[in-house]
């Protein structure tokens, strides 16, 4: 069985490279491991302080933030 090779950029100056070869692996497993490179290299914090948020703050229940985790990680399974 021929590994899936993804390389998911750098992290702290070293090359970050996610390699599964395993028939039995919990997909949830790698979303823990992709949230976490995601926390640490911020990338979707650096987004969300590029975008201006024109809600109206009484009505709004979550930060933007959290809505682009959710679409992210939504869209991997």
């Amino acid at each position: 069985m021929k590994p899936d090779v993804y390389a998911m950029g750098q992290s702290a100056g070293r090359r970050v490279v996610l390699r599964f070869k395993s028939e039995k692996i919990s997909t949830e497993g790698c979303l823990n491991l992709i949230s976490e490179v995601e926390r640490r290299s911020g990338m979707l914090r650096r987004i969300d302080l590029k975008i201006k948020d024109d809600r109206v703050k009484c009505y709004v229940k979550h930060r933007l933030l959290d809505l682009f985790r959710l679409r992210v990680f939504l869209y991997m399974f």
